[in-house]
């Protein structure tokens, strides 16, 4: 996603995965040009840190895949997380 900041425009990353593994593609592409060691240095930490960013986000992922419930909680079945009729 591209969002325009005057003449500038900033590219928003949505959280997915992918997107952090194709900004840190896009960032070491870009070090690869550099002729200036300080600069292509700091350009290859920041593709390293949006490698950190893509694993993060695909732990995230995996963790809430994990926690989908599969059969229905047990505190539902005996009554104890539905509220009671009132007779």
């Amino acid at each position: 996603m591209v969002a325009a900041l005057g003449e500038c425009q900033v590219q928003t990353a949505s959280g997915a995965p992918k997107d952090w593994c194709e900004r840190a593609r896009e960032a070491r592409a870009i070090a690869s040009h550099m002729r200036d060691l300080q600069a292509r240095c700091s350009m290859l930490e920041i593709a390293e840190r949006y490698e950190r960013k893509a694993r993060r986000a695909e732990a995230k992922l995996a963790s809430r895949c994990r926690r989908t419930p599969t059969r229905p909680r047990l505190a539902w079945i005996f009554g104890r997380g539905r509220r009671r009729l009132s007779r």
